[in-house]
């Protein structure tokens, strides 16, 4: 009984264990799943309303371009185009009948902003955004937000066209005009849920039509707590996008759609609830009843498991209780085939068995040739005294002959120091003549070192003679040209010699011509005066001369 507990207590631990591991991790599963199929579910849901919201918009971009191909009977005729302002007023009017029932009338407004109407009224529009657009801005369509008409007084849109001269330049334009109610009707049925509401709103934020009454239009209109400020926040206004927020403690879904070729856009409110209830209800309440189903079956699984697993160690558990109680019969095995940790542990303990019913027998064995082995050791003790008493002897023998040799060895140590002292004095030898060796080899080096220095300074006396003796070549040819120009002087010298010595011979000529001139001059007397003033000149000349050939000679 106390086995069974044992054993019933181990598995319950287990399976409780098991059990809340299951439990825990069923429930995290469920809740992370929950969780992200909850953000595909609001993607899901926001996108499948967007389209929605985008169907509608396109929609009422149709009814607009509806509007715009009605007034292609406007825009294209010829009075218009060609007329002046009297004649297309006379003719709207006579064309009344051909407007559309859509239009409450149909005006003609000119490059001043003057309207005509096909109704009879006159007025002036110059200050209306539709008339800046067309004329001033240049565009081809326009349609405005909901205004009060000039010429009705009632709440109404202009769907306008450029009207173009012959020349192909904007001359006016063409005005619809249509009754806000018209609009009424194109949000009427979208079905968005008991608290959802879809609403084509202006570019003021004004509601123009929806699928509510008109106080909860108003409510969802002017709420700024809610719909202005969050679209503010999320940066929607005038641009397509959705945002989900929470408003009263309720989470809203907020679709922005614009509407083209108008400032409107349509805006779509639907509760988080009613974007996804039905299918997060039937995922969940899916994933609940697999999550039970799964924890059964794994439950289940593993119960099985456990049982058969630990079913095994009664087994090893009943043949460890009958070797350890009894006469301990070591040849006993447990007797289990098993490839898990349970089997590995029972071929452990066979083994292990196995070995210690080894160890015993070779005990067994041991224990007689214990008993053999000290009758001998006994028998060998005695001999072993005998031999003592000899040894002794031997050992006292041994030490005279230790002395003996002791005194051998101390005689050895002083040979073997006086052997030590000459290899001394061997050494300093040996180191003095290495010092002079040393001397000896740093003289050569120095011999060498003054040979080579002789060497160079032969070299350089060898190149200095070389260098002498062109020079002395260079100076006898110097020296011979010199030589040549003295010669060449020389000769000079001696021409000119000859030279001074013909002028040195004119001027005594001419020293002897002026005194024999002025003695003719004296005999002559006054007549004689003016060739005696030239044979003064010409003795001046000849002593003149006379001196710079004495200068010359020198």
């Amino acid at each position: 009984m106390a086995e069974k507990k044992k054993n019933g207590k181990l598995f319950l631990i287990i399976s409780v264990i098991m059990f809340v591991s299951v439990i825990v991790l069923n429930l995290t599963e469920t809740l992370i799943v929950s969780e992200i199929t909850g953000k595909r579910l609001q993607k899901q849901g926001a996108d499948q309303y967007v389209e929605l919201a985008e169907a509608y918009s396109a929609g009422i971009a149709r009814f607009i371009d509806m509007f715009h191909g009605h007034m292609d009977l406007y825009v294209k005729s010829d009075t218009i185009i060609n007329g002046d302002d009297d004649e297309i007023f006379e003719w709207l009017k006579d064309h009344e009948a051909a407007r559309d029932e859509d239009f409450s009338y149909i005006g003609f407004i000119n490059s001043e902003g003057t309207m005509y109407t096909d109704i009879g009224k006159v007025s002036d529009v110059h200050d209306r955004d539709y008339y800046q657009a067309i004329v001033k801005q240049g565009k081809e369509n326009y349609v405005d937000d909901p205004v009060t008409s000039k010429t009705t007084g009632e709440t109404i849109i202009h769907v306008c066209r450029a009207v173009k001269d012959s020349d192909g330049k904007t001359k006016g334009l063409i005005a619809a005009i249509v009754n806000i109610d018209t609009l009424k009707n194109l949000l009427e049925g979208v079905e968005l849920g008991q608290d959802g509401a879809a609403i084509l709103f202006s570019s003021e934020r004004m509601a123009m039509a929806s699928n509510v009454d008109k106080e909860r239009e108003q409510t969802i209109a002017t709420n700024e707590g809610f719909l202005t400020e969050m679209t503010k926040q999320h940066n929607l206004q005038g641009n397509e996008g959705y945002f989900f927020e929470k408003f009263n403690g309720r989470e809203f879904l907020a679709i922005y759609e614009p509407v083209e070729e108008t400032p409107w856009e349509v805006v779509m409110l639907i509760t988080g609830n009613h974007v996804y209830r039905e299918t997060k209800s039937a995922i969940t309440g899916l994933m609940t009843v697999g999550g039970v189903i799964l924890v059964i079956i794994l439950l289940v699984i593993i119960g099985v498991i456990l049982f058969k697993s630990l079913n095994p160690l009664k087994v090893v558990e009943n043949t460890i209780r009958g070797i350890a109680t009894g006469d301990a019969d070591l040849t006993k095995r447990i007797d289990l085939h098993s490839n898990n940790e349970i089997g590995r542990v029972v071929d452990g303990f066979n083994l292990f068995s196995e070995k210690l019913q080894s160890i015993i027998s070779t005990m067994k064995d041991s224990k007689e040739q214990l008993v053999n082995a000290g009758q001998l050791l006994q028998d060998s003790t005695d001999d072993t005294s005998a031999a003592i008493t000899e040894i002794i002897s031997n050992i006292e023998s041994m030490g005279s002959q230790v002395n003996f040799q002791t005194e051998s060895v101390h005689q050895t140590a002083g040979a073997v120091n006086q052997i030590a002292s000459n290899i001394e004095s061997l050494n300093r030898m040996i180191e003095s003549q290495a010092s002079a060796v040393t001397q000896a080899s740093a003289a050569v080096e120095e011999m060498i070192g003054n040979i080579n220095s002789v060497n160079n300074s032969v070299q350089k006396m060898g190149h200095a003679f070389e260098e002498l003796e062109q020079k002395a070549i260079v100076g006898v040819q110097k020296q011979n040209d010199v030589n040549a120009k003295i010669d060449e002087i020389e000769k000079e010298s001696q021409a000119l010699q000859e030279a001074n010595a013909v002028i040195s011979g004119i001027a005594e000529q001419t020293n002897l011509l002026a005194m024999n001139a002025a003695i003719e001059a004296a005999h002559a007397g006054e007549a004689g005066k003016g060739f005696s003033v030239v044979a003064d000149e010409i003795r001046k000349l000849s002593e003149d001369s006379g001196a710079q050939s004495q200068t010359i000679g020198n």
